[in-house]
């Protein structure tokens, strides 16, 4: 080869190396898109043809008896991805801005200018005529897009631009949005406008993945990837001595000279066992996943406990657990990018050196064309395998919430003898389920039979430029014998993501509900330090009762189902305050505006003249105290439970609580008093004995007044499961816990607020009817008076 056609070939190198960057370069904003026309499909599709073309006739000419140049296989590759990514992408979308390639369109048509002139200044011959066929088709191909690109300029065929899609951040998503964090993965894909830029969004698990802060693990980690990758490496050198090995002994004059590949072998096998580097990279690894999926879980379990009320009340507990355990499996996918991927990348590289030691530059030609075409059929089905993946994660889910659900309320199925028809109901399902999970594998196996084709066809193209090496005494037999091992390290990776890529879509559907978890903006913001120093300093100023004002307070659950409108309410200090009313007035809903579960649609709630939209839950749930209709007993002891209102509670404490709720008694006619286990809800005390909803109900108040609240105390039908008797004690004791405390009850048994100091009677819509005191409201025979009698009796009303 002379100097000058080499220091073309370089040029020409520069060229298609730029050409190609600019290709799969992202695509950048226009002010004015250009909408290709129907003469570029053509065009596209010509150029994809001849550059594939070309690359097929050098093969052929790298295994005839001609040697082309060394810088023509790079060359040639580069060529054939600008062409075959732009056609891709104009395949995908023909709307797409195709000004961002008019360069490398201008750098097609020098690079095939420069091949027709260095091959009418050189000796001719068949290769050299097609190569030159091929140039000239080629650079009016080129020529073609620049005047497609001209004219469609001049005729103004312009494309709308595309609105951007509008992606939630952490600073503005609502954190009561359930319709943001339930979205599928394919609504997200569409909305940040790729499938690339939706991974990016997978970043936040990184500094739980790498384990912030913990150096050692962090070494372990690395170790690990270090000692796979030098596996990979030792895997590559084992087959060069195979091949030494299966070499020498036809020309060895003695031990000496195969002896070191003998033993070299022998050391290596032995080093790749469990002896020595498996072990010591499973030992590293064992370290840093058992840290990190312990963190990942803890995570978890706190962004799932930090999710606003509207989560927790509109979600199923079930359905949330098993979204968020299925959602850890985000770990497993890192596990295959340090022990796979990685290792696999390595392979690569160390297998492609030995790849074009044994084979010539031209093998790099088989790989590419391998790389490119999987990269192509992988993308195209990609859409389809989410799709598919979305739907079976979909059924499957509803098939686990439909076991857990009616497992949980099996009481009820068995009531009404529906037992067999939830089991018929649940093979209907799992055949649902079965049926989705099948169609993904279809699409799955499609892409496998792809890949493994084109992986069979590289495969035997490479041996054949082996065998043609060997045959020219440039290889030998030994190369042959270690090729099969070479092309497996230089084509792992691609087998790996066929391996893994059916449970990495899952994983990554499923990491989709715990990644949107962690983007949500929390509504406990407990870890700020300037929130808990200034608690720390609101603490000292909380003292006493506290008043409290919903005005022009307005809230719907869902759009256009309006349940409070335009509510005006105005509690003094130290006073005690009682809302009745028919079912659905908005009472529980008043209530959770309080105490902060709920936020206003419209108006504001302030407590001492604040409003608690600038407080954080931790400040207003500080403030007030509840007893909720939907309170639930932990599956702890009772001790336990009662110690949730004061965390540093003495047992003197809790007994005087219990005491108070008339509940003590029964808790020590227990066999381990206060320190039996109560199960879920308060359902399963000493040998299988259940509380009654009644002694729940006191565990809930002894709790209540365990927390003593000196500022609001609330109270919501908090003793509807109490006899007559032991209410009559409870209230008296109510009446000493919070005789300095303003409180709220919501009662539909209208002899327990008889005597607070005010009633308000609600209507549609929180709608005030009637408010004033017990016997001021009897006196104007109003709504409250007939809610009275109807429950009382008109003997009674005085």
């Amino acid at each position: 080869m002379t100097t000058n056609s080499l220091f073309i070939g370089y040029i020409q190198l520069a060229l298609a190396t730029i050409a190609m960057l600019l290709s799969t370069a992202p695509y950048p904003s226009h002010p004015r898109p250009i909408k290709p026309g129907r003469t570029v499909f053509w065009v596209g599709g010509a150029q994809a043809v001849l550059t594939w073309v070309s690359l097929f006739l050098l093969l052929l000419e790298a295994l005839s008896e001609s040697t082309p140049q060394d810088l023509a296989p790079w060359n040639t590759t580069f060529c054939v991805i600008t062409a075959t990514v732009q056609f891709d992408r104009l395949l995908d979308d023909s709307s797409r801005i195709w000004t961002p390639y008019v360069w490398s369109w201008v750098l097609g048509i020098c690079y095939e200018n420069l091949l027709i002139w260095s091959h009418l200044n050189g000796s001719f011959d068949i290769w050299s005529y097609l190569r030159l066929i091929f140039a000239v088709c080629k650079c009016v191909g080129y020529a073609s897009y620049l005047a497609c690109l001209i004219t469609s300029s001049k005729s103004h065929e312009s494309v709308p631009q595309a609105d951007k899609p509008h992606t939630p951040n952490r600073s503005t998503i609502d954190p009561d949005s359930s319709g943001y964090i339930n979205r599928t993965a394919e609504e997200e894909i569409r909305e940040v406008g790729g499938i690339f830029p939706w991974l990016k969004k997978f970043r936040i698990f990184w500094p739980h993945i790498w384990l912030t802060g913990d150096h050692w693990l962090q070494c372990c980690l690395v170790l690990s990837v270090i000692i796979s990758v030098i596996e990979k490496y030792l895997a590559a050198y084992k087959s060069s001595l195979l091949s030494r090995l299966a070499n020498l002994p036809n020309e060895a004059a003695s031990w000496q000279e195969i002896r070191f590949p003998v033993l070299a072998l022998t050391f290596l096998t032995l080093l790749q066992s469990n002896v020595a580097l498996q072990n010591l990279r499973s030992w590293l690894w064992m370290q840093y996943e058992t840290s990190r999926n312990r963190r990942v879980r803890s995570i978890t379990y706190a962004a799932i406990m930090r999710l606003s009320s509207a989560h927790h009340r509109i979600g199923n507990s079930a359905a949330i657990i098993a979204d968020a355990d299925r959602g850890e499996g985000v770990v497993s996918i890192l596990d295959s990018l340090f022990l796979t991927l990685i290792p696999g990348l390595a392979s690569f590289v160390v297998g492609s050196h030995h790849m074009v030691q044994i084979c010539g530059p031209f093998v790099i030609l088989v790989l590419m064309v391998c790389w490119i075409l999987f990269a192509i059929v992988s993308r195209r089905m990609t859409k389809g395998l989410l799709a598919d993946g979305n739907s079976y994660t979909a059924t499957d889910r509803d098939l686990t919430l439909h076991r857990h659900d009616s497992i949980e309320s099996w009481r009820t199925v068995a009531n009404y003898n529906r037992i067999q028809s939830e089991i018929r109901l649940n093979t209907v399902k799992g055949e649902a389920v079965d049926k989705d999970y099948w169609t993904y594998l279809y699409t799955w196996y499609q892409k496998s039979i792809f890949v493994e084709s084109i992986l069979l066809t590289g495969q035997f193209l490479g041996l054949m430029l082996v065998v043609h090496y060997v045959v020219y005494g440039k290889s030998t037999v030994g190369d042959i014998i270690a090729y099969p091992t070479y092309w497996s390290m230089t084509t792992r990776v691609m087998s790996i993501f066929q391996q893994e890529w059916p449970k990495l879509a899952q994983k990554l559907q499923h990491a989709c509900y715990l990644r949107r978890l962690l983007e949500l903006q929390t509504s406990t913001r407990e870890g700020s330090d300037s929130l808990v120093n200034r608690e720390q300093k609101d603490r000292g100023k909380q003292k006493g009762p506290a008043s409290l004002e919903l005005r022009n307070v307005s809230f719907e659950y869902m759009q256009g189902q309006q349940v409070l409108r335009d509510v005006n309410i105005r509690i003094a200090p130290n006073t005690t305050i009682a809302l009745v009313g028919g079912t659905g007035v908005g009472k529980s809903t008043i209530l959770s505006l309080i105490v902060g579960h709920l936020r206003p649609s419209k108006g504001i709630v302030l407590i001492d003249g604040r409003d608690t939209a600038e407080m954080d839950d931790f400040s207003i749930r500080h403030q007030v105290k509840i007893v909720e209709q939907t309170d639930r007993i932990l599956d702890r002891t009772i001790a336990e439970n009662v110690r949730y209102g004061k965390q540093d509670a003495t047992q003197e404490e809790i007994e005087e609580a219990c005491r108070k709720a008339c509940i003590h008694d029964d808790v020590l006619r227990l066999p381990k008093g206060y320190q039996d286990k109560i199960g879920k809800n308060g359902r399963q005390v000493a040998h299988n004995s259940n509380f009654s909803g009644g002694q729940r109900q006191r565990i809930l108040l002894a709790r209540l007044f365990l927390s003593n609240p000196k500022r609001i105390a609330v109270l919501d039908e908090a003793t509807s499961a109490l006899d007559t008797l032991t209410e009559a004690s409870i209230k008296r004791n109510m009446e000493e816990v919070f005789k300095e405390s303003t409180v709220i009850i919501v009662a539909h048994r209208l002899p327990f607020i008889k005597d607070a100091h005010k009633i308000l009677v609600l209507g549609d819509e929180g709608k005030i009817v009637e408010e004033g005191s017990h016997k001021n409201l009897l006196g104007r025979k109003g709504e409250y008076w007939k809610l009275w009698n109807n429950e009382v009796g008109e003997a009674r009303t005085t």
